[in-house]
């Protein structure tokens, strides 16, 4: 997930899911929550199917439907898995979405949701003015710092392995209740 301040009322967050299944295993939807907002605009709501051999089985643009608890989901169906391919099966969605004068408190990695045991890898960069670097409080530490080369501004990385409900590694070190909470 990527996060970059716009302009001071407008937040762009984008977002790569990427995870692997086999057909018992998978629900049929997955949803990412975004900060509380005065409006939510998305701008690409897409996602890729393959099986374990690289061949793709679906593709496209999904629904760009957000909820009024400021939620986008995906919803995939078992029918899409049935018609070929080898398991497992690895699923991408890609979203980017515009959060407009965004308020109350964000809490990452607890924005995604659905019936997933474990991530492999989660990351979050924030891309913003040091003010609004401010408003972020979190007990992990930064993995690493970045330049945004179009907008000038400067970023902050956290990244997680290994994440279980509330559970999860950063480097070798074992983290409990792992969070980034942003303050809108």
């Amino acid at each position: 997930m990527e996060m970059q301040t716009v302009d001071e009322s407008t937040t762009l967050i984008s977002t790569i899911v990427s995870f692997t299944a086999i057909q018992d295993q998978i629900s049929n939807t997955l949803s990412i929550n975004f900060p509380k907002a005065q409006e939510v605009i998305v701008n690409r709501s897409k996602a890729r199917i393959t099986d374990s051999k690289g061949n793709v089985i679906w593709k496209g643009s999904l629904e760009k439907k957000v909820t009024s608890e400021n939620t986008l989901s995906f919803k995939f169906g078992k029918d899409w898995l049935n018609k070929k391919g080898t398991q497992p099966y690895t699923i991408e969605w890609e979203t980017n979405v515009l959060v407009c004068s965004p308020t109350g408190n964000y809490v990452w990695p607890t924005c995604l949701s659905g019936n997933i045991n474990s991530v492999k890898y989660l990351g979050l960069r924030v891309f913003a003015d040091n003010e609004f670097r401010e408003k972020i409080e979190t007990n992990l530490e930064v993995s690493s710092r970045l330049m945004d080369q179009s907008s000038g501004l400067s970023g902050v990385v956290w990244e997680l392995s290994n994440y279980r409900t509330k559970k999860a590694w950063q480097y070798t070190k074992p983290i409990e209740n792992p969070f980034v909470k942003i303050s809108f």
